[in-house]
This record gives C-alpha cells, structure tokens and sequence, in this order.
C-alpha cells in the first residue's frame, strides 16, 4: 500500500510538472508573438509617417510660391506713360498733329523710368516703347501721316506690355482699323472708338481688336 500511494505521488508530481511546462512554453510563445506584432505594428507606423511626410513634400513641389505682381510704382509709371499715349491719341482723332512732340517725349521719358524698375519681358516692352515714342517725337510737325505711323509703332509696344502684364490694362480696350497706313490697333478707355488713323469719331473702319501685338 505504501508503495502504490508512492508510486501515485510521484505519478500526480509528474503530471504537474508536466503541466506547468507546457503553461510555460505557452507563455513563452504568447510573449514572443506579442513583442513581434508590437515590431511590425512599429514598422507600418514608421512607414505610414514617411509616406506622410513624403506625399507633404511633393505636394509643396508641385505648388511653388506664385511670384510677386508688379510694383506700385512701376504701376504710376505705366499710367503716365497711357495718359501721354491718349493724349496723342486725342490729337490725332481729330486730325491734328502740330503738338504731338511734347507729349511723345512724356512717354519716352516715362517708358524708360518704368523699364528701370521692371522685369523682363516687361523691361524690353517698355524700352521699346521708349524707343518709339523718341521717334514719333522727331517726325516732322504738321505731318499727319508720318504722326500716325509713329503713333502705331509706340501702341504695338504698350499692347505688347499690357498683355504681359494684364493688370495694366484695367478699364481700357483695343480697337482696329483696316485704313491705317501702319499698325492698326490702339488703346483707349472702354467706350466708342474714338479712330487716330482716320480722325473722325466712330468711324465706320474702326472694330473691336484683341491683344494680341
């Protein structure tokens, strides 16, 4: 008797020890899954935060900062150079030419102010402008054809300018007219074209133009 209950501790010992080894084998396996989740939960964090980041930095890329417009005083500049066009435009549409000298080097002078605080491709209109206008000052007084020609070549050069630079031409239109001896199309306040190549208001040659130089 002795010896089976002996032989049944030892058997029950066993069976115990037998189970608190398979209860460690399965902690163990427990601990190890864990920490590897934990690992490649880590990894799919650090790889969403990069691609974050990444996605952030092309989307900068792809949206570089819009360039400052033009300057306030470039802007005065240009006005004055349009009041002294119109106001040889003004002489002209009534068929007068004898005047028109001062008022062309109002725009020569102003053109080249204005082309001093520009960027290209504004900077090369302007001069050209400047360029012009110092030729329409030198044509001969009194001559209305050759005023007129002149007159053209300075206009071809601001439509160029206002179409680089659309804020310029605020309030103003174009206009043609198939008689011009020159360049067809001028610039004037919104309202009836008012033609300095025939010199009749609302003549029946002038039309709508474009801005296009």
């Amino acid at each position: 008797m002795a010896v089976a209950r002996s032989a049944l501790g030892l058997a029950r010992r066993g069976c115990y020890a037998g189970v608190m080894r398979w209860a460690q084998v399965w902690a163990w396996a427990a601990l190890v899954t864990w920490v590897a989740f934990g690992a490649v939960a880590c990894r799919c964090d650090e790889q969403a935060r990069v691609g974050r980041e990444r996605d952030a930095g092309a989307t900068v890329a792809a949206a570089p900062a819009q360039p400052p417009g033009p300057r306030p005083e470039l802007g005065r500049a240009v006005r004055e150079v349009l009041e002294a066009y119109e106001a040889v435009r003004a002489m002209l549409a009534v068929g007068s030419a004898g005047r028109i000298a001062p008022a062309a080097r109002r725009i020569e002078s102003t053109a080249r102010r204005a082309a001093e605080l520009a960027s290209e491709p504004l900077r090369t209109h302007l001069e050209s402008t400047a360029t012009a206008a110092s030729r329409l000052a030198e044509s001969p007084v009194g001559d209305l054809a050759e005023a007129r020609r002149g007159f053209g070549d300075v206009g071809r050069h601001l439509i160029a300018l206002l179409a680089a630079e659309p804020s310029f031409a605020e309030g103003l239109e174009v206009y043609e007219c198939g008689e011009a001896l020159g360049y067809p199309k001028w610039i004037q306040r919104r309202g009836p074209p008012s033609d300095p190549y025939v010199g009749e208001p609302g003549a029946a040659c002038a039309s709508r133009g474009d801005w296009t130089p």
